[in-house]
């Protein structure tokens, strides 16, 4: 993540205000923004808006209506949490911290599995959102040092990371957005041995778990 790491609360919940509140004063010395999700409908494209934030949180609401509209914008961020729906203000609240101290901690947990071809009719159900991936691996003598040009409709987004594998499942993750000239002059630092990956990413919510299959060219 960046130096200040900035954090969106998304949500239809009625105590939003007084968690980002709570939320703001808790964290006020971290190296990090904690603001409500902001999002015009005259704005272009959603991964501008999507740039803006260097992870989502959403607190779910009883608003189901209020909350897949939300999803509907949300969902195809590249760091989207979700804090499923509590009548306790406390529990959502404790809920919220411990996805920032995720957030905060830079380690990235995920578990990956080979799966067969999706049905796309059967997945439409979940309303998934697609987006284009370039992934170049650079010449790194520690860890997994990659840029990546990540959008839809013609709008990208562009980001430098680094990976350091802990455990099987868990890697110390340095990320930061960068100019799409930054990113070119990296691109002359690619990996001879290592070839440019390209897929289609389809991002959704499962169960209060966001998922992100990729299908690669």
């Amino acid at each position: 993540m960046a130096d200040k790491t900035k954090i969106a609360i998304a949500g239809a919940l009625l105590e939003k205000n007084e968690i980002i509140e709570h939320l703001c004063s808790k964290y006020a010395d971290k190296p990090c923004v904690i603001s409500e999700f902001s999002y015009s409908k005259n704005e272009e494209n959603l991964v501008d808006a999507w740039a803006k934030y260097d992870c989502v949180i959403l607190l779910c609401s009883n608003d189901v209506d209020a909350d897949e509209q939300l999803k509907d914008i949300l969902v195809g961020h590249s760091h989207l949490r979700c804090v499923e729906y509590n009548e306790n203000k406390q529990s959502v609240i404790v809920a919220a911290e411990l996805e920032i101290d995720a957030v905060l901690s830079g380690l990235e947990i995920e578990k990956k599995f080979l799966i067969e071809y999706p049905d796309f009719e059967k997945l439409k159900k979940y309303k998934p959102f697609k987006t284009e991936i370039s992934q170049t691996y650079l010449i790194s003598s520690f860890g997994s040092h990659r840029i990546r040009k990540r959008g839809a409709y013609g709008v990208f987004t562009f980001f430098e990371t680094l990976k350091v594998r802990i455990t099987e499942n868990c890697c110390e993750e340095t990320e930061r957005i960068i100019s799409e000239s930054e990113y070119n002059e990296l691109m002359k630092s690619a990996d001879p041995n290592k070839n440019t990956i390209n897929k289609h990413r389809y991002c959704f919510l499962y169960m209060g778990q966001y998922v992100e299959l990729d299908v690669f060219e």
